[in-house]
């Protein structure tokens, strides 16, 4: 297992890189940030910027004196992002002279820059050469304002992992309380419970780990010859439970202090075969990942956790439709929050989309929906039938006034295999026919963002460009889909319907 990460890791390194020789010029003008003097050794050689205000879309690197030959980069941003950018064996970055490299690290997304690591290819022997970073800037923070976004979120301001509240509502049985730092730490099982539990975990997440990935001790054993390593893994630092009243103010105050998204929330669906930790740790890797500082909830219905129980889970999702409305309801309550944004993945879709028809049915009946504060809603790899999402078709903005998003792909084995089964998947493209496409809803084919040694199921929150996708779609609202992100080109029908596809 721990060879096969490492084969992973290489891999998305070697994707990354790719990914920025094909990124278009950045936007912003280039500035230096900083100097950084290459002693002796192979390093790594690390420049810090703790008192830098620039927002970047990229850098690029120059040397003063002899040739540097740089195996990788590491860039570390305020968010508590770290950006790995590698080359290949056979061709490390050279610079030469008074010449600069290419952009490098190209974003969509201006970031503030706190550190930038370099690995050397050859010793820095002779004269110590002096190597300038540059970054692409765009805009500057007000040193009135908190620097790090990192601390509109309450993360650590030091150290190797940062600190994310996530919030979440469960309609799963609570079990025995576990015991971590000397204070219990409640827990939930895959039964159904009597009713909607609210809470607040505390997830601490690693600096340095690769974008996408939610590392774990790979097995059980592991935790009985050493503690869990926040700087190295997703840990749980806190699991509580809230009254609703704590939970209303505790997600007002969080949403008041965001500053890329003000005021909004973001709630999480997970799918099928999640565990209830294994769903605050995929809410978390998304927020993180996103830089999204408002709230963010976890809606956590009862699955089980196993890859036997699929039938089980299927009927738990679909019957928790009720306590999803609720939450629905209760988030909306709260006055410090103008705008939700939904995320729901595979099988947590059914539970969305059953509320979803019904406040539609009602409004078209002449009765009184009730109030979501709907923006943007993420259908993630549905697994659900074509035709449960076709009923709201035309609907999503015209009646609850949402803007929906479709990610599809041909790739997922996990739904190829539901397809078999349950027939005709909403979030599955075949070879004969093309995804589903409905009037009010962007559909993305990301067949072609699936990777080696990867399902495909979760493309969405693992895929550096669908996570940039996402932060973009968020915190811009832009459309369509190509006009936001380069990487979706845009595919018409003779029917006339037209739906985006990603190509790298």
């Amino acid at each position: 297992m721990t060879l096969l990460r490492g084969l992973v890791g290489q891999v998305l390194i070697l994707v990354l890189i790719s990914f920025s020789a094909l990124a278009e010029a950045p936007r912003g003008r280039w500035e230096t940030l900083g100097t950084l003097v290459l002693t002796e050794g192979l390093g790594p050689h690390t420049l810090r910027l703790p008192e830098n205000m620039k927002q970047t879309t990229a850098i690029r690197l120059a040397t003063q004196g002899r040739d540097v030959l740089i195996d990788r980069i590491e860039i570390g941003y305020a968010t508590g992002r770290v950006d790995h950018v590698a080359f290949a064996a056979e061709k490390p970055l050279t610079l030469s002279g008074n010449e600069a490299s290419e952009a490098l690290a190209v974003r969509d997304i201006e970031q503030i820059l706190e550190v930038v690591t370099v690995h050397l290819r050859t010793n820095a022997s002779g004269p110590a050469p002096q190597l300038t970073i540059a970054g692409s800037v765009i805009g500057e923070f007000k040193a009135s304002e908190p620097h790090p976004v990192s601390q509109a979120r309450g993360d650590t301001a030091s150290g190797k992992h940062v600190e994310l509240d996530v919030y979440y509502a469960t309609t799963r049985l609570r079990a025995l309380d576990r015991v971590k730092h000397n204070r219990p730490m409640a827990s939930f099982n895959g039964q159904q419970g009597p009713g909607l539990t609210l809470g607040k975990a505390v997830v601490t997440v690693p600096k340095e780990r690769d974008v996408g990935t939610i590392p774990r001790p790979s097995l059980d054993f592991v935790l009985l010859f050493r503690k869990e390593d926040p700087s190295r893994e997703f840990t749980l630092a806190k699991v509580d439970v809230l009254d609703a009243a704590s939970f209303q103010r505790g997600m007002g105050n969080q949403a008041n202090d965001a500053k890329r998204y003000k005021r909004q929330a973001l709630i999480f669906v997970h799918g099928y075969w999640v565990a209830f930790d294994d769903a605050l740790y995929h809410a978390a890797q998304l927020a993180h990942d996103m830089a999204f500082d408002g709230p963010v909830v976890t809606f956590s219905w009862a699955s089980r956790g196993s890859a036997a129980s699929y039938f089980y889970d299927r009927e738990t999702a679909r019957g928790s439709n009720g306590a999803l409305r609720d939450l629905l309801a209760e988030v909306a309550k709260n006055p410090g929050i103008d705008a939700v944004n939904i995320i729901a993945h595979s099988m947590g879709n059914d539970p969305l989309i059953e509320v979803l028809k019904e406040q539609v049915a009602i409004k078209e009946s002449g009765g009184q929906p009730i109030p979501m504060k709907l923006k943007e809603v993420v259908f993630a790899s549905p697994d659900v039938p074509r035709s449960a999402m076709e009923k709201l078709s035309g609907k999503l903005q015209s009646m609850l006034g949402a803007s929906g998003t479709l990610y599809a792909s041909g790739s997922d084995i996990a739904l190829k295999a539901s397809n078999i089964l349950a027939h005709e998947r909403a979030g599955y493209v075949s070879t004969n026919v093309p995804p589903l496409i409905l009037p009010d809803v962007d559909t993305i084919d990301v067949t072609r963002a699936s990777w080696m040694f990867s399902l495909g199921h979760s493309t969405f929150s693992q895929r550096r460009h669908i996570i940039d996708d996402l932060e973009l779609l968020f915190s811009k609202r832009q459309r369509p889909p190509h006009e936001r992100y380069k990487v979706f080109r845009p595919v018409d029908l003779a029917s006339g319907q037209r739906y985006w596809r990603y190509e790298q």
